[in-house]
């Protein structure tokens, strides 16, 4: 199984703290018929990873987050969290 966060909500406040809800998922890339985008609307196999199941919510603030956090540091954080989980491997877009 493959693991992937989605940012639910990002909190930038006056005096610099950074609040993140971010909610992770499993899945597996699977290969599913999907209605084509030529207008036709025909059904063609896509292959992409596929989310099937809600794992949990992670917060994050300070100190998890530097003050003033950017999003490359939010994104690396939230990274490392999905990393936390031996028993699955996060998406490659979130590695």
């Amino acid at each position: 199984m493959q693991t992937d966060y989605k940012v639910a909500r990002m909190t930038r406040h006056d005096d610099g703290r950074v609040e993140v809800v971010a909610r992770v998922y499993e899945g597996d890339v699977t290969t599913e018929l999907e209605p084509s985008l030529d207008g036709r609307g025909l059904p063609v196999p896509v292959t992409r990873y596929r989310r099937t199941r809600f794992l949990r919510t992670v917060t994050l603030s300070l100190p998890d987050l530097p003050l003033a956090a950017t999003e490359a540091q939010v994104r690396r954080r939230l990274n490392d969290e999905l990393k936390k989980d031996t028993t699955r491997t996060p998406i490659v877009e979130q590695v």
